[in-house]
């Protein structure tokens, strides 16, 4: 959205005067969302919403942690069990290509030709929904400093809850529609 609003080719492209970007709420903060938890649970609550505000919001420290996860993620009802598939179909063209890339990166693939495989696709083919990912924030590129005789890079989830719902509830999902 930054970039259609803001690109170069938008009407307002050179005109915004300051920008506030929201972050993610750090462990601290977090935790106050749900103060009757123990610092485990407050841990775990802040693992599965990465921070995020309205991820955080859902939780109710009322009910045991393990009832929230269920409510929330499990439940087909829950408003975090279509959450990533949600965004992905708002903010992306090929929503399916980037389920599939996060689900990849999910079970381990990290490297770009691993992925590539797994999809049955050209290595170079994903550079673009790759860069779109990052540009959300969703995944993060790094390049390992230890194997200095290969720098390519290496791509993870960044994002904590999609990286709980695509490892978990999207997997055993699956696994059910099987």
């Amino acid at each position: 959205m930054e970039n259609q609003i803001l690109g170069y080719k938008s009407p307002l492209y050179g005109r915004r005067t300051s920008q506030l970007k929201a972050l993610p709420f750090n462990y601290i903060e977090a935790g106050k969302f749900v103060p009757a938890y123990t610092n485990a649970e407050k841990a775990i609550v802040f693992g599965l919403s990465g921070g995020i505000a309205d991820y955080l919001a859902c939780f109710d420290d009322g009910k045991p942690l393990a009832e929230n996860i269920v409510n929330l993620f499990l439940s087909t009802g829950g408003r975090l069990f279509e959450k990533p598939s949600n965004l992905l179909k708002q903010e992306l063209r090929e929503p399916a290509r980037y389920n599939d890339i996060l689900y990849f990166l999910s079970t381990g693939t990290t490297k770009l030709s691993e992925l590539a495989s797994k999809m049955c696709v050209p290595s170079g083919s994903q550079d673009h929904y790759l860069k779109n990912l990052i540009d959300l924030g969703l995944i993060e590129r790094k390049t390992p400093v230890l194997n200095r005789k290969t720098k390519r890079p290496l791509y993870l989830i960044a994002d904590t809850m999609f990286l709980f719902w695509y490892r978990f509830v999207q997997t055993n999902y699956r696994m059910q529609m099987a």
